[in-house]
């Protein structure tokens, strides 16, 4: 190319999103064709167009003006889920429109706690894990009725080596075996963190026979069976032999039945055989016989006796109170005990998920590195079976990650495999096959380490933040390596996350497969995803005031993503609920919500005075009437806008946002070889548009002039070339870089699929 030549640079994708500036450098990258160095509240469709994003509407203010809250989507089905306001002891539930329901659940979750809490949803009853709490189950009964409990298992996990550090020759007894009991130790084992947590005791249990000889009806005492029976009758008897079974010792149903007939003084039957039970079960006889006498003898076999009780209060370091809830077997003392692995003193599950449906839960104070998986089917249920010595394949398991260094698990991913992400490396236990005790093996996959934020599924892979909160990277099995990693996602935009970690995210699946990442200077950094088509666009969103937490609805035909936005309002501090408009494709401006906090605002009959805008009381506000952009109007006390002499019948009113969009330095190369280094000049710029209005263009945010549509008073959105001459520098217009700049605060769309600069070297 030389001097003086024009030339015509067609860039026609943007889906290589926002490059930091080291990246911008790069013009030998294939990235760099679709680049952009500044795409400001702007978002990027993958298939290239990058178009300004749309502006929130005020939905409700969040409880507490002065404390954070968190968003989190509950799913009941594809038409209908529920947005949860989650905040400091309070849960509200707002519909998926974002309107307030008037319900509201007190919690036990303080502010800090908020960002530790870890979620997994089954039909109506979603599992809140915490750390700091029992593990948390919110049921919804009906459209305002929602009820919070702690989870009531039937059985926890009991740890055969959590012996409260005593000896292994300490001593352990109960006072009883049902009931409310006193549980005493020989050593010094308790705590007053200990009230919750579960005891279990094993007692060998020798043989009994229990006989009953009887001529008429009779029943014996009850004889409690773990595992064996057999039974004997014998004599000359006409009459009935039942065998009668209760779980409880008071509750009882026939189990087994049997007939003799008596004739000329002789019986035609004797019962001699055996049974088996899974459970402890009580066993009594109860006789009916008519003639002759029968003698029964039931024999329990010896077995080991397994019961456990809940601590409902701390008496001493060797004494507590407890409420049975699995019989034991003898008030003799015993070595053999252990205490469940989750309580106040070693601390509740962190994270909660499902596999193989399974409730699996991981991480306490205790045990940072251990993940169980409840019985199969039976989410409340952490107990084992053995049966002839060897433990059931639906058994609850305990699964410790055999760790160098002593790394906290941090989330838990259920896909085909169940992914374990800590806070030093990353795991998986295997779904190929159905998970068992015996067959549950967790091997590390890569050691990156990932922070608070959840973990998003998309498709057959998950993004994470890893360690530190500046990376964001995808994990997925390769057929090439058999190993699961990913790649660096933020590598051509480290210059967005560099000084400002990842707080929050959400996942938007229609349109454009976006993510939303919090960070903590008040910002959004949104991430077009399409793994499959290579495209990683990053754009960042900000707005006057904060986001602090995000969360997307799924309900309906599109996404829509909320936000908690902290603004100063007045003077004052506000924390709104604010959701993100949609992008309808329509010529008619007042389709579209283009600014921040916004209201629409209908007349019965054309008039200038709107109302109802109490959540900006005193802010400085665009509104777009009938179409028509009038800028910096102030709301008045009692939440009104005069329009002056303008009138309308229906408007938008809302917090001005801007849009930036710049391209890379101009590169071709010539038989000169590169471009960069040498002066040019960009002459004009043509725009290809789609339902478009508004904005300035120029070389640089120095030298714009207002991009101009027709002169019709009635604002009608452009689509096709606009062509603009670039305005020039007070010298020439020569520079080094030979960009084009775009900026725009109309309330107007503005979507741009692809630039042509006419560029002049000098």
């Amino acid at each position: 190319m030389s001097e003086k030549e024009q030339y015509y640079d067609l860039q026609q994708s943007f889906n290589s999103g926002e490059v930091s500036p080291e990246v911008a450098n790069r013009t030998d990258l294939d990235k760099y064709r679709s680049a952009l160095v500044t795409a400001r509240n702007c978002y990027i469709r993958p298939y290239g167009a990058v178009y300004r994003r749309p502006g929130t509407i005020f939905c409700v203010a969040t409880k507490y003006a002065d404390k954070k809250s968190i968003l989190y989507e509950f799913f009941h089905n594809r038409s209908l889920s529920y947005l949860l306001e989650i905040g400091e002891y309070y849960i509200r539930v707002h519909s998926s429109e974002g309107v307030y329901k008037g319900v509201e659940v007190a919690t036990s979750f303080a502010v800090g706690d908020l960002d530790n809490l870890r979620f997994a949803q089954s039909s109506d009853t979603l599992f809140i894990a915490s750390g700091s709490y029992p593990v948390k189950i919110l049921q919804r009964y009906g459209d305002t009725d929602w009820r919070i409990s702690d989870m009531d298992m039937s059985s926890p996990y009991f740890d055969i080596a959590n012996n409260g550090g005593a000896s292994d020759t300490n001593q352990v007894s109960a006072s009883g075996t049902s009931g409310t009991v006193t549980i005493t130790s020989s050593e010094s084992i308790f705590t007053a963190g200990m009230v919750g947590a579960y005891i279990k005791l094993w007692h060998k249990i020798e043989s009994q026979t229990l006989s009953l000889s009887s001529a008429a009806s009779d029943t014996s005492g009850a004889m409690l069976v773990g595992e064996s029976l057999t039974i004997l009758t014998h004599g000359k008897w006409g009459g009935t032999v039942t065998l009668q079974s209760s779980e409880d010792g008071t509750t009882w149903k026939e189990y087994r039945k049997y007939k003799s007939t008596y004739s000329d003084g002789n019986g035609d039957f004797n019962a001699s055989e055996s049974g088996t039970f899974t459970e402890h079960t009580y066993i009594r006889i109860v006789t009916a016989i008519t003639d002759g006498t029968c003698t029964v003898d039931l024999t329990r076999l010896p077995y080991t006796h397994v019961g456990f009780a809940k601590i409902t209060a701390y008496n001493s370091g060797t004494s507590v109170t407890a409420n049975v809830t699995d019989s034991f077997g003898s008030i003799s003392s015993t070595d053999t005990y252990a205490l469940s692995c989750s309580c106040g003193a070693y601390g509740y599950p962190k994270c909660v998920t499902f596999f193989q449906d399974r409730l699996v839960l991981a991480n306490n104070n205790k045990y940072p590195y251990a993940v169980w998986l409840s019985r199969s089917g039976d989410y409340y249920n952490f107990s084992t079976e053995e049966a002839n010595g060897t433990v059931t394949d639906d058994s609850a398991i305990m699964l410790s990650l055999v760790n160098r260094k002593e790394y906290q698990i941090q989330h838990l991913c259920a896909s085909s495999d169940l992914i374990i992400f800590t806070d030093g490396n990353e795991w998986i236990v295997s779904g190929s096959s159905t998970v068992t005790p015996s067959q549950c093996l967790a091997k590390t996959q890569s050691s990156r380490g990932c922070t608070d934020v959840i973990p998003i599924s998309i498709g057959n892979r998950i993004i994470y933040v890893q360690r530190r909160g500046t990376t964001v990277r995808d994990f997925a099995y390769s057929f090439e390596t058999d190993n699961y990693d990913g790649m660096d996602l933020t590598i051509l935009a480290k210059h967005l996350t560099r000084d400002n970690p990842l707080l929050d995210v959400c996942y938007k699946q229609d349109p454009d497969s976006m993510l939303y990442f919090v960070t903590t200077d008040g910002k959004i950094n949104c991430l077009a995803y399409v793994n499959d088509q290579k495209v990683y666009a990053w754009s960042t969103i900000d707005t006057s005031g904060s986001f602090e937490a995000v969360a997307n609805i799924t309900a309906g035909t599109e996404d829509t993503v909320f936000a908690v936005v902290k603004r100063t309002v007045n003077g004052s501090t506000v924390r709104y609920i604010e959701k993100f408009s949609d992008y309808p494709n329509t010529t008619n401006p007042m389709q579209y919500v283009m600014l921040d906090c916004a209201k629409a605002v209908a007349l019965s009959s054309a008039g200038n005075t709107l109302t109802g805008l109490t959540h900006l009381i005193g802010s400085t506000v665009d509104v777009l009437a009938n179409g028509r952009h009038l800028k910096n109007l102030i709301v008045l006390s009692d939440g009104t806008v005069s329009l002056g002499e303008c009138t309308c019948t229906d408007a938008i009113v809302g917090l001005p946002y801007t849009t930036e969009i710049e391209q890379p330095n101009f590169e071709v190369l010539g038989r000169s070889g590169t471009q960069q280094g040498k002066k040019k000049k960009v002459s004009e710029a043509i725009l290809r548009l789609s339902n478009s209005y508004g904005g300035y263009l120029g070389d640089s945010s120095d030298y714009v002039d207002e991009i101009r549509y027709d002169g019709s008073t009635t604002v009608t959105l452009f689509t096709g070339n606009k062509k603009m001459t670039v305005p020039n520098r007070p010298v020439g217009g020569y520079v080094d870089s030979g960009r084009i700049y775009i900026k725009t605060a109309d309330p107007y769309p503005f979507d741009l699929s692809a630039i042509i600069r006419v560029v002049t070297m000098g």
